[in-house]
């Protein structure tokens, strides 16, 4: 009824904050969830002025109701850049009345206000400086609410070449966020790279580089694509005096690359595709840049196998994760895969296959007939005698099966 009628209800601004920000956390059910944020939007919506004053009197410093309130209003564009330019508008009034507090010390709404409004000055210097403080060791509400003001505003040049700074505190909360903050995260870095000269972008791509690797392999299919897009815009942008400090983590993202040619969500593997051609180019492997580009798929695992015997162990060990993946087609890939670099390994004693077999066994069991087929041909070629076998007839056999 209020929503429908908000002339008639929503009267007296304050005290519906108030009564919200006492219940907020107890609402858990989806519908009544949904219910009070639409609630919240419409208040925002025709009263942003004493919404923010009333949440802005009363917010001790790591309020998580509030925090609540804060996010729900900064989830549309508008009313977030309403509400900010209202709060900017508040504390305005402030400071020219003398009212003590003008921003509280843990309170990021102030400071997000005046980083949305690049026309305030050089207050926007403090607000970088009490940002990057909270970033430091951010919750992740905070962290989450800190994200969705800074997006929108990273889409300015203006605003985005301010933002190196808090760039460290936003990589860091990576490893704790939720896939769709992660998301805001991953946009914000891109859009800053965007923006500022070279050079910085260079340093700004050593700095998030393995942070965006375990990314890859997240369930939340936009989130992959996401990382693996920034990935290469992060191998683009890096200079040459920079490339020897990023060639290793270039390195470790073959293999997660290879496997996502498999992935199911034809962007992810359209984006790790493109992003393989771009990691060979960047080491200068103009063999598996042609392989790529031509997408020969098994040709390409051969070429990371052959091209480097060192790495064969760390390789097996980083597909092991693939074979418990929800995706069939990248299980399946593993399981070919650890077939194909037993024949590679430097220690081809009996016991060794017996490690990598026993590996594969739990595949046997798998719910997908396509997989438990695959791991049982492999399992058999890999345990034959080996006084029956070549080496280059077991990989043709397991090339052949495997395919």
């Amino acid at each position: 009824m209020a929503i429908e009628d908000p002339a008639s209800w929503l009267t007296d601004v304050p005290e519906i904050v108030r009564c919200i920000y006492r219940h907020v956390e107890y609402i858990n059910t989806a519908s009544a969830r949904r219910s009070l944020d639409s609630l919240i939007l419409c208040l925002a919506n025709q009263r942003p002025r004493e919404v923010a004053s009333t949440l802005l009197q009363m917010w001790p410093s790591s309020d998580s109701a509030a925090l609540a309130m804060w996010e729900t209003m900064f989830s549309q564009k508008q009313t977030m850049e309403n509400v900010l330019r209202e709060t900017l508008g508040v504390l305005q009034e402030q400071k020219l009345r003398g009212l003590p507090g003008f921003i509280p010390e843990d309170n990021c709404i102030p400071h997000l206000a005046l980083l949305a409004h690049p026309d305030v000055g050089e207050d926007d210097l403090e607000a970088l400086r009490h940002l990057q403080r909270l970033l430091k060791h951010p919750n992740r509400v905070t962290y989450s609410v800190v994200l969705s003001a800074l997006l929108p505003a990273s889409e300015t040049p203006v605003t985005a070449r301010k933002l190196p700074v808090l760039l460290p505190g936003i990589i860091q909360g990576l490893h704790v966020a939720r896939a769709d903050t992660k998301m805001k995260a991953l946009l914000l870095i891109g859009n800053v790279m965007d923006h500022v000269k070279r050079k910085q972008a260079s340093s700004i791509a050593l700095q998030v580089a393995g942070d965006i690797l375990p990314l890859f392999n997240d369930e939340c299919s936009q989130l992959q694509e996401l990382s693996i897009c920034l990935y290469n815009k992060v191998m683009q942008a890096v200079l040459w005096y920079h490339k020897r400090q990023l060639k290793k983590v270039v390195q470790r993202g073959l293999l997660p690359l290879f496997f996502h040619l498999s992935d199911q969500t034809q962007s992810v593997a359209k984006a790790s595709l493109e992003a393989l051609v771009t990691a060979a180019d960047f080491l200068k492997q103009g063999k598996l840049k042609h392989l790529a580009q031509t997408e020969q798929t098994w040709k390409i695992a051969e070429y990371l196998l052959v091209q480097d015997k060192g790495k064969v162990e760390k390789y097996l060990q980083q597909s092991l994760p693939y074979l418990q993946h929800t995706q069939v087609a990248l299980r399946e890939a593993a399981v070919r895969f650890i077939g194909l670099a037993a024949q590679h390994c430097k220690d081809q004693s009996e016991m060794k296959i017996h490690e990598i077999c026993s590996i594969l066994r739990p595949l046997q069991n798998d719910e997908e007939e396509s997989v438990v087929s695959l791991a049982t041909q492999t399992i058999f070629i890999l345990t034959r005698p080996r006084e029956q076998l070549t080496s280059s007839w077991c990989r043709r056999a397991l090339c052949c099966c495997l395919s």
